[in-house]
């Protein structure tokens, strides 16, 4: 719940002027006429906007949670410039004299004291992965595999950004990153327990958040998690979630996949359905998790470039019982004449042999003297999906049927528009 200092604030419908912002606080949707609060671990989060509408965050920690205000103020100056970190490299620790006693805005003594080693911060658009999360479990949002892979390229390569200048995050979780849900980008939020060679931990500091947390590291080895490296577990973890978690998922702790008690002995339901999963959908991203999973420090797991490497095209992965199914009339088979066609039978094209080896790769490299011209089962099922047939089956030259169905079982739909 909001202090009496925010409430009072609220209440008095004025700005308050923090350093150079005239503030407005949000009201709450559910709790009306008090301003609209998150409790998040160590803080409470208020929103804000300003005169000019821009909105903003005002993280206050709780008594005794605040990290050092040396510490918090030099994280802001080792983080590099990107959309993604920005929530920590545009924010301002508050002071004692941070609210200002203007005219026309409101102030109390309470209020400044409260305000007191807090943080003001850019607002992030966009939902955090547990929102994300909420919405695909109550099937409220269906992710597309491309969009999931965008997801994992945008975080590794976050993550590789903060690694090539010594950062780690050590705390990602599915609260702390934001998906832009109009470009599938991700940006990182809550920068208080950062680690770089030059900063002094602070003693009060988090190793991570449940089904996160790597298996070699509790409590008792906060250290091992003072690298460079650190985010390298959690980096995985997030990416399978990305990638496999729908409405059937398991539920742990606050909406992800897996049980940090699984994770610590390395075996368990979660674990297994995510290994099932992974099998069937992405096999290159089940190594990077088992890799993860039985490495006993940083070191070992997966870095972020090795997600990069080997992420998985849209198509890449592709089969025929991938392709939707479709219900169509075909046309009465026509006679057509096609020299040295392996799928012809005294002269006439046989649509339901042709059918059947669209999920056989051809074996032959016999050609059509001419485009073939027929309505086929396979032109009809190909338009039904909207793909230019022209590409696929004019040609000035020859039109080989055989590597259609090569382009369609080796290279997937992208094989087939790109390969011809």
């Amino acid at each position: 719940m909001p202090s009496e200092a925010m409430n009072k604030w609220f209440s008095s419908k004025k700005p308050a002027q923090i350093e150079s912002l005239k503030l407005f606080l949000r009201e709450s949707p559910i709790l009306k006429g008090k301003p609209l609060s998150v409790q998040q671990g160590q803080a409470e989060v208020f929103f804000a906007r300003s005169k000019n509408g821009s909105k903003v965050i005002l993280k206050i920690f709780h008594e005794g949670k605040s990290p050092n205000a040396a510490y918090l103020n030099k994280t802001a100056t080792i983080l590099p410039s990107h959309p993604a970190l920005r929530c920590g490299k545009e924010r301002e620790i508050l002071t004692a004299t941070s609210l200002r006693k203007n005219q026309g805005v409101y102030y109390s003594k309470d209020l400044g004291n409260y305000l007191e080693g807090g943080i003001v911060m850019p607002f992030i658009p966009g939902l955090d992965w547990m929102s994300v999360i909420d919405q695909i479990r109550n099937g409220r949002r269906v992710l597309s595999r491309e969009n999931r892979l965008k997801l994992c390229i945008s975080l590794a390569q976050t993550i590789k950004l903060l690694e090539e200048h010594q950062i780690s995050h050590r705390d990602l979780s599915g609260g702390n990153v934001f998906i832009d849900p109009s470009t599938f980008n991700v940006s990182l939020i809550d920068f208080d327990s950062l680690y770089h060679p030059n900063l002094m931990m602070p003693k009060i500091s988090a190793i991570g958040t449940e089904g996160y947390i790597a298996p070699f590291v509790d409590s008792k080895k906060t250290a091992l998690t003072h690298s460079h490296i650190a985010d390298r577990f959690a980096l995985m973890v997030l990416c399978v979630e990305f990638l496999i978690l729908d409405s059937s998922s398991p539920f742990s702790h606050e909406g992800g996949i897996f049980k940090q008690e699984e994770i610590y002995r390395r075996s368990g339901k979660t674990i297994f359905y995510a290994q099932e999963k992974l099998k069937k959908h992405y096999p290159a991203m089940l190594k990077l998790f088992m890799q993860a999973l039985n490495s006993r420090s940083f070191n070992q797991c997966p870095a972020p470039h090795d997600w990069l490497l080997n992420k998985p095209s849209a198509a890449s992965e592709f089969s025929i019982e991938m392709l939707p199914e479709v219900s169509i009339q075909t046309p009465k088979p026509r006679t057509i004449l096609l020299p040295d066609d392996p799928w012809q039978s005294k002269g006439e094209l046989n649509h339901v042999a042709l059918a059947q080896s669209i999920s056989q790769p051809c074996q032959s490299n016999h050609c059509f003297n001419k485009p073939l011209s027929c309505d086929s089962t396979l032109e009809v099922y190909l338009r039904s999906l909207e793909l230019p047939m022209a590409k696929a089956t004019s040609r000035n030259n020859r039109a080989c049927l055989g590597k259609v169905f090569k382009g369609f079982t080796k290279f997937g739909l992208e094989g087939l528009l790109g390969k011809f």
